[in-house]
């Protein structure tokens, strides 16, 4: 049975358009994004994925350390929470890495760059996305 970031991963791919995507193998470096995004005019990029039952927003040490060190990259966490009571339902939050901190202290309380309730926006997730990269 996959994973819930894979089943996020998958969801991603399918309506997160617009840009073209690496699956990051990240086993052998601790820390590394998820995924490599590339935009239509050449801008790179990663985002980490993560999914959260609660507002907790579990990072490991080296994943903090990677987005602290990338703070001024153009380094993402999105994360999905899910909802037990309603299990189709579900929202995003899209950080920055600067906000890695911040995100690992105080979970979804903290003020993302994007927020999307279901049926998520994923236009909204792309321009937000392009927005930070311009």
């Amino acid at each position: 049975m996959p994973s819930p970031e894979t089943n996020f991963w998958k969801t991603v791919k399918k309506n997160l358009v617009g840009f073209k995507w690496v699956r990051l193998e990240s086993w052998a470096t601790k820390g590394v994004p998820d995924l490599m995004g590339f935009t239509e005019t050449g801008d790179i990029f990663t985002i980490e994925l993560k999914v959260a039952k609660g507002n907790k927003v579990l990072l490991s040490p080296h994943q903090i350390a990677f987005h602290v060190e990338h703070q001024n990259s153009p380094c993402f966490i999105l994360v999905k929470r899910a909802f037990d009571k309603a299990p189709r339902k579900s929202e995003v939050y899209l950080y920055t890495a600067s906000q890695v901190r911040q995100i690992s202290e105080q979970g979804l309380a903290v003020l993302p760059i994007y927020h999307s309730l279901s049926p998520i926006d994923w236009s909204g997730v792309r321009d937000a996305l392009l927005a930070t990269l311009a």
